[in-house]
């Protein structure tokens, strides 16, 4: 009869293990495992001073939106799957070469809150990423070369 107790008790016991923190992302990864909107954008290789921004452009965190691409929802599930693999990320700043932007992907939920990466490609592959709530603080990480993200957008990107 104790067997039996104990066996019954062991799932709920495994359950309440706390979940392991997203080597990049953090306590924020349902931010995009959750998103009930994702965008990509193709974007100015550099930010626009607030004050020097046009108002009949739009912008992605101070970056000019040059052209926003379409994602059908089973696309946009394979990119947050994508963005959030841990092997894609070099958790600890390594390249010295700067930041050049050329995509944006933003994550809304449903009660507006967002999370936005910005990548670079070249010289070397970096991500800055961004968030709406007031406790983030923005982060800069590496991607590793020939990543999955830039090769799944790049192919996007050319069809």
């Amino acid at each position: 009869m104790k067997f039996l107790s104990l066996l019954l008790i062991i799932p709920f016991m495994s359950s309440k293990q706390p979940q392991k923190e997203h080597l990049i992302f953090l306590q924020y990864a349902h931010f995009i495992k959750d998103a009930k909107q994702t965008t990509l954008f193709l974007i100015e290789d550099t930010p626009t001073q607030p004050k020097e921004q046009v108002a009949s452009k739009k912008y992605c965190l101070d970056y000019e939106i040059l052209k926003t691409v379409a994602l059908t929802e089973a696309v946009a599930d394979s990119l947050k799957e994508i963005v959030l693999e841990e092997k894609n990320y070099i958790a600890e700043a390594q390249k010295s070469c700067p930041m050049v932007a050329k995509y944006a992907i933003t994550f809304k939920k449903k009660n507006n809150q967002s999370f936005t990466l910005i990548l670079s490609s070249a010289p070397c592959e970096k991500v800055t990423v961004s968030c709406s709530k007031k406790d983030f603080k923005k982060s800069y990480f590496d991607l590793k070369e020939k990543n999955e993200i830039l090769v799944f957008i790049e192919k996007l990107v050319m069809e």
